[in-house]
């Protein structure tokens, strides 16, 4: 199901989607919405993408990271290799900048795997309950600070059960969703 207009519109909504996902678990923790629903929107471009893609396809392109270094010249001093490693690796966050380096070698190579968000998700669930523990009241009770950011407002163990909620729904549904299309 791989067609030019499918994919192009893909990388048009991936951005949005993802924003649009944090948008509802910021308001979630005073407004209806918030981890739950945030992490199936959070999924969703996922989704299109292994649909379209393919499970190996998207697990290359999106959860398996690599980092290149520039290799170090003979008369090169060590000022002058970090300040050139850093410009090279500041140029790759830019999205439309694609030079190929033929002086680039592979440093590290890591996989972001789902499975390995799961915990991280319920240890800031759990947090969240326990911390009202401290202060003498009950498991789960919303604790909220006395300063307000900006966009978000108050911040509370609400909004941190919210985080871990997202990030387990969405890493669960994603290791469902990869597992299931490579069968």
């Amino acid at each position: 199901m791989k067609t030019i207009i499918i994919s192009a519109a893909l990388r048009l909504f991936f951005p949005l989607f993802i924003f649009f996902s944090f948008y509802i678990l910021i308001r979630g923790h005073n407004h209806p919405g918030g981890g739950f629903i945030g992490g199936l929107i959070l999924v969703i471009p996922f989704i299109f993408h292994v649909l379209i893609h393919g499970a190996d396809e998207t697990h290359d392109k999106l959860f398996l990271k690599r980092v290149y270094s520039l290799r170090r010249n003979e008369q090169e001093s060590d000022m002058n290799y970090y300040l050139r490693n850093i410009g090279y690796r500041l140029r790759g966050l830019v999205p439309w900048y694609s030079r190929p380096d033929a002086d680039k070698v592979l440093v590290k190579q890591f996989v972001i795997e789902p499975l390995h968000i799961i915990p991280v998700g319920l240890s800031l669930s759990l947090l969240a309950g326990l911390i009202p523990l401290f202060s003498g009241e009950a498991f789960l009770t919303g604790l909220w600070a006395k300063a307000q950011l900006p966009l978000i407002g108050k911040v509370g163990t609400t909004l941190l059960f919210d985080i871990g909620v997202y990030l387990l729904v969405a890493a669960v549904v994603l290791k469902i969703t990869l597992v299931m299309s490579k069968e």
